[in-house]
């Protein structure tokens, strides 16, 4: 599939008094992607069928399920995490891309430069032509590895945040008497960030993402819409007593556009 983006048409300019109205030069942008299949076959014997000892007809549904959905987080995060190159041959999190803040630890002030930096975010390319106008996109989350979590529920939900000026003697340095982050973002704790089973995991980096209902950030692709997996139901092999399943979905993930999604390195 191909997913097509509109990312400018230019400035609305002043109509004369002739009426004309110029035409537009329309720029855009695709990214490509499919859906995989993806499935798991098992059976349960006649014996443990008869006793159902494992609860199968009442547990399958719902472990199932719950197996589902962890792939697709899975998927999300390899894609996250592999920083693949994005259609223009650039990295999806790179300093060409205007997204990637290197020595970036999640305190107080690398927040602000997260939060500047996203704000900042235009819809031109660097080295381009042409500077591109803002995106003009709140930052919507705050994603984060467990390592990090008391950090980022700190400088999101207290009430106050203190700050010691060392070596401070200046008696007229101003402070906010509030913590001005609070509510800003909505967090999110993601384990597989810092899980060593997936490449590029690190428990000090932490991301900012827009809201997908506004922008552009990552596509999770089902096969004609079908976002559960299909549990299928056989009688097991000739030489087996009992009964067997099968679980399949068909699923991809693709990034769709960078200016939506900033990755903060701490390191």
């Amino acid at each position: 599939n191909t997913k097509v983006r509109l990312i400018d048409m230019g400035a609305l300019e002043a109509v004369p008094a002739s009426g004309e109205v110029k035409a537009s030069e329309v720029r855009e942008e695709y990214e490509e992607f499919n859906a995989d299949q993806y499935a798991k076959y098992f059976e349960v014997s006649r014996k443990n069928l008869i006793n159902d000892d494992l609860d199968v007809f009442t547990d399958t549904p719902r472990i199932l399920g719950v197996r589902g959905a962890q792939k697709i987080a899975e998927l999300v995060y390899t894609h996250l995490l592999a920083n693949g190159n994005m259609k223009d041959a650039v990295a999806l999190f790179h300093a060409n891309h205007r997204n990637l803040n290197t020595t970036t630890p999640l305190d107080s002030d690398g927040l602000k430069t997260a939060i500047l930096n996203f704000r900042n975010q235009t819809d031109g390319k660097k080295g381009s032509a042409y500077k591109g106008e803002p995106i003009d996109v709140e930052p919507s989350r705050l994603i984060v590895p467990p390592t990090l979590e008391n950090t980022a529920r700190g400088l999101l939900e207290s009430d106050l945040i203190i700050r010691a000026l060392a070596g401070s003697t200046d008696a007229d340095v101003i402070q906010p008497t509030k913590n001005i982050y609070r509510g800003a973002m909505e967090l999110v704790v993601e384990p597989r960030l810092e899980n060593a089973q997936y490449t590029g995991y690190s428990d000090a980096d932490w991301y900012v993402t827009g809201a997908p209902s506004v922008c552009d950030t990552l596509i999770v692709a089902f096969l004609g819409g079908k976002q559960v997996p299909t549990v299928e139901r056989f009688v097991a092999q000739y030489d087996r007593l009992g009964i067997a399943f099968r679980v399949l979905m068909d699923v991809g993930v693709k990034s769709l556009d960078w200016r939506c999604m900033q990755k903060n390195d701490a390191a």
